[in-house]
């Protein structure tokens, strides 16, 4: 959200300014992070404060970190994994 006040313009994630708002202003070096990692979901309840490690954890729980296939650098697709995992398990 772009935010603007006597000339000055500023730009907000909606989920830090819900925390802010209604939780407590952002502690040094914390990240807002969506508890059930769905990132337009930004209902206070869903919302918390954590660090760059709890960011990271979430990724992993709920699979949206960016490793293997999911990196926009990968060379190869999901399904090509697995086509290429299948013939390596047939050839045995």
């Amino acid at each position: 959200v772009r935010l603007c006040c006597d000339g000055r313009k500023d730009i907000g994630k909606v989920h830090v300014l819900v925390l802010e708002a209604f939780v407590a202003p952002r502690p040094q070096g914390m990240f807002g992070l969506h508890s059930n990692g769905i990132p337009l979901d930004n209902r206070v309840e869903n919302l918390r404060w954590g660090t760059p490690k709890d960011n990271a954890m979430d990724m992993v729980l709920h699979g949206t970190n960016p490793r293997g296939w999911r990196n926009p650098r990968a060379k190869l697709t999901h399904e090509q994994i697995l086509r290429i995992r299948q013939e390596r398990l047939d050839s045995n």
